[in-house]
């Protein structure tokens, strides 16, 4: 009876198709969940670019009072509307560049730490008329989906966040 009842399943086609859904269906969620996290983090990098081009036009144009690193990070995330918590979690280095010489500061960009609450050390020169600046930011941002697809294999901090960084120069008006 028993070897009957074990052929009788053998032969049997029941059920095969929920074999095969159980095993493309986690790989499909994979690829979609990966899908949306990388476009996420392109929608990030870009506002983030973008948020820096209309803060270092205001700079440029900005004639009289020079203004703060706190002031040019609140400006940056009032234009980046899909990073959150991102006055927390943005460096703003602001850097004159000699002409002459041509010197950049390290490629490095400074970032938040957040596992140790400790801000890195950075400079924040204000320019005067005529003189190149350059300006970069860097901000943590948590992974979507940490624990799968792109998420798991984002280079990612202590603190669990991967970096977004970008930079822009500009010439201030006299």
């Amino acid at each position: 009876m028993i070897r009957s009842l074990a052929r009788r399943f053998r032969r049997s086609e029941r059920g095969s198709s929920t074999v095969e859904f159980v095993v493309v269906f986690p790989l499909i969620i994979t690829v979609f969940m990966s899908m949306f996290e990388g476009a996420l983090m392109t929608v990030q990098q870009a506002m983030l670019e973008r948020a820096l081009d209309l803060t270092v036009r205001s700079l440029r144009l900005t004639t009289g009072t020079a203004p703060t690193r706190a002031q040019v990070a609140a400006k940056v995330c009032e234009y980046t509307n899909v990073i959150r918590d991102c006055e927390d979690s943005i460096i703003i280095e602001l850097t004159p560049v000699p002409v002459p010489a041509f010197t950049l500061p390290n490629a490095d960009v400074p970032c938040v730490d957040r596992a140790n609450d400790v801000i890195p050390q950075h400079g924040f020169t204000n320019g005067v008329g005529n003189q190149l600046m350059l300006i970069r930011a860097c901000v943590v941002v948590d992974p979507l989906f940490p624990m799968t697809g792109l998420g798991l294999a984002l280079t990612k901090d202590a603190s669990g966040g991967y970096q977004i960084k970008t930079a822009s120069a500009y010439v201030g008006e006299p």
